[in-house]
């Protein structure tokens, strides 16, 4: 199993690890759709996989749009090259900010996605 919960407050963080196959995609967009639908203010996903596929990526466009009208934020965590240069591929970094670590992530004032993110180290 590639992806992982947990919850502080009225933040909910969604990992995903691993190498990332289509059974692991489809795992990952269901956990992003309940999370969206879900009570919660910030959503937190952190990126922790080998490479990361345009169903995924698709996931993330269609919970930031979910999420974004109704004043909620998304938010990324990645360290990994690869991952980053594809975020930025598909334009989800800047609209989406993009953290190194969850601890920032959580920290980062409220702020409506597509702010200006804090930049990573």
């Amino acid at each position: 199993m590639a992806t992982h919960t947990s919850e502080k407050g009225n933040t909910r963080i969604i990992l995903l690890e691993e190498e990332i196959g289509m059974r692991d995609s489809l795992e990952f967009a269901r956990e992003m759709k309940t999370s969206a639908a879900g009570p919660w203010k910030i959503l937190v996903v952190v990126l922790k996989c080998t490479a990361i596929n345009s169903h995924c990526l698709g996931t993330l466009l269609a919970t930031y749009n979910t999420v974004h009208p109704e004043g909620r934020t998304l938010r990324l965590v990645a360290n990994d090259a690869a991952i980053v240069k594809s975020l930025a591929a598909f334009r989800i970094v800047p609209m989406v900010p993009l953290f190194d670590s969850v601890e920032n992530a959580i920290a980062e004032k409220d702020q409506t996605a597509g702010s200006t993110p804090q930049k990573t180290k």
